[in-house]
């Protein structure tokens, strides 16, 4: 059973309603009275409805040419449902019967071989003259009447136009249209008379479903479906519902929101200042992050010990501890030796080391030190200082460089550490010397080693005690420190001898010469140490005791030690004086 998808327009005669617009031609024009217009082409549209061709003059004749023609352009397309044609009133039959009816988009006249689409034939005449014919609706702008005679007698040729049904048109309405609202569109072209296709379709016509990946209204919506998928055309909704990157909503048709990029939009892109980002790729629009945040899409947060703007920045936290990505604060709150400021991410300054730089390094010549260890570049410290990195003065009474030398102050005192100098200004025993580092000079000691030792064959003695290395002294000087001069009338090595010098007068300590070059009675010598001999007595024992029997006497006064008295021819109490002998008395013995 077959569907009708058409129905006739009310005003049934299509050629009344444009008549004014219509081209009509035929092949010739029969001109009896030598007046053409009586019987040309126009008079079969006139609308007159007499068909004594002889009384009206009311239809169009051909004479002359075989085969015979009549044509209209109707100036457009349009929808024909059926064809009425008028013969002349009576006779004549041959000059209309089995002319065939053409109907074609193209003026046939011109080329009578072109295709062309038969419509109708009319039959052989009888009784009626007029002749009504039903079409598939048809699209079409030219008919063309033909007849293989000389003389072609028309006297009304009427068209009537069809209408498809809502949602139908072109030829036999096969053609569905989708206009908005399901409204009826042209029934030539299909164009919608209401603005708008129906949701899902397109064209002039509506008549073209949404192409791939567009869907709505006029189609113009485009719908991001995963790996290019097809979405439904009214809907949008994705047949395998995923959107692809950067989309969002069931029909993949809204980018993603401010700041969310990639598949269904969960990722954040952490642009500069909340400046946007591409919502498929995340990079940033102004290729910047926030800090915190890595290129190229800001997405992924800094690495581990990484922050700032584009995570360029590196923060130094002790025990490798991570840091906050923004501001670079180390999450124990404490840097890695070496690092400073609140985001351990500046080394120490010049010459600071060590735990948050506390420490400080003194370097010769202010050269830099290494931060974390302090060990000084140059590998030398600053006098008062001492390795490896050179932040420690030194010990108690050492200074200068790498604290190498010794300062020996008083009682034991400390000394400045860089250049030796005492705080009580005093040396300990035995050294000398702005800084107390110079043991004293050869054969002196104490205080400022304003003491002498005076040691045997000049030995040195203890720079501080004085004490002679030999233990002996030089000649004239005793004590422990060979520092003290022989006591009084006492002189030579270790003052074991002494001089006996006229009234208890001194003599040098080293030679016992007398100062007044005399000895006490009953001495001699150069030294004054030597008692006379030979009973000898007296100053410079220049006197001579001659006490009997040869005997001794006192050295100072002469006086004879021994019994009896003095030797014969001599008197005095030192016997010293003598008296004359007689020589006759020995005589006798002489001879």
């Amino acid at each position: 059973m077959s569907i009708i998808y058409y129905m006739f327009i009310a005003d049934l005669n299509l050629i009344k309603r444009i008549r004014a617009n219509v081209v009509t031609s035929q092949s010739s024009t029969f001109a009896p009275y030598q007046n053409p217009s009586d019987f040309n082409s126009s008079k079969a549209i006139d609308g007159v409805h007499n068909y004594s061709i002889d009384s009206c003059k009311c239809c169009s004749v051909t004479d002359g040419h075989i085969p015979s023609w009549w044509q209209i352009d109707l100036t457009q397309r349009y929808l024909i449902g059926a064809i009425q044609i008028f013969g002349r009133e009576s006779g004549y039959p041959e000059q209309l019967q089995h002319a065939v009816v053409y109907a074609g988009n193209a003026s046939m006249a011109s080329n009578m071989t072109s295709n062309k689409m038969k419509v109708y034939e009319v039959p052989n005449i009888t009784d009626t003259r007029i002749f009504t014919n039903d079409l598939d609706p048809l699209i079409v702008q030219y008919f063309l009447v033909e007849l293989p005679q000389k003389v072609l007698t028309l006297c009304e040729f009427k068209l009537y136009e069809k209408e498809c049904k809502a949602g139908y048109f072109g030829s036999g309405c096969l053609h569905g249209c989708h206009c908005s609202d399901n409204k009826k569109c042209d029934q030539v072209t299909g164009e919608c008379q209401t603005p708008g296709c129906l949701v899902g379709w397109k064209g002039g016509a509506c008549t073209d479903p949404c192409s791939h990946r567009t869907f709505g209204e006029n189609c113009s919506s485009v719908c991001h479906c995963f790996n290019n998928s097809t979405c439904d055309a009214v809907s949008g909704k994705c047949h395998v519902g995923i959107c692809d990157p950067g989309w969002r909503t069931e029909s993949c048709d809204k980018s993603c929101y401010h700041g969310n990029f990639g598949i269904g939009c969960n990722k954040t892109c952490h642009c500069k200042d909340n400046t946007s980002c591409d919502h498929i790729s995340g990079h940033c629009d102004t290729g910047l992050c926030d800090p915190g945040w890595l290129l190229p899409t800001c997405s992924k947060a800094c690495g581990h010990r990484r922050f700032g703007q584009n995570c360029t920045s590196v923060c130094h936290c002790l025990n490798n501890a991570s840091c906050n990505a923004i501001s670079g604060e180390c999450h124990n709150g404490i840097c890695a030796p070496g690092w400073q400021t609140p985001s351990c991410d500046k080394a120490c300054d010049h010459r600071r080391f060590g735990q948050n730089c506390t420490s400080v390094c003194h370097c010769l010549n202010n050269t830099s030190c290494n931060t974390i260890s302090g060990e000084c570049h140059n590998g030398i410290c600053d006098p008062g200082w001492q390795t490896p990195s050179c932040d420690k003065e030194c010990n108690h009474r050492s200074f200068g460089y790498n604290c190498s030398s010794t300062c020996h102050c008083l009682n034991n005192t400390n000394c400045y550490s860089t250049t030796g100098t005492c705080n009580t200004g005093l040396c300990d025993p035995g050294w000398q010397g702005p800084r107390c580092d110079r043991v004293c000079d050869h054969r002196t000691f104490g205080f400022n080693c304003s003491s002498t030792c005076h040691c045997y064959n000049g030995t040195s003695c203890n720079s501080s005690t004085g004490d002679c290395d030999a233990g002996l002294c030089d000649s004239g000087w005793q004590g422990l420190s060979c520092n003290a001069v022989c006591n009084h009338r006492r002189f030579g090595k270790a003052c074991s001898s002494s001089c006996h010098c006229l009234n208890d007068t001194s003599c040098k300590s080293t030679t016992g010469e007398c100062g007044i070059g005399l000895c006490d009675p009953g001495w001699q010598g150069y030294s004054c140490d030597k008692v006379c001999s030979n009973r000898r007595f007296g100053f410079n024992c220049s006197n001579t005791c001659h006490c009997y029997d040869n005997a001794t006497c006192d050295e100072t006064t002469g006086v004879c030690t021994g019994p009896g008295s003095c030797e014969p021819g001599w008197e005095g109490s030192s016997c010293s004086k003598g008296t004359p002998i007689c020589i006759f008395f020995h005589k006798s013995k002489l001879t």
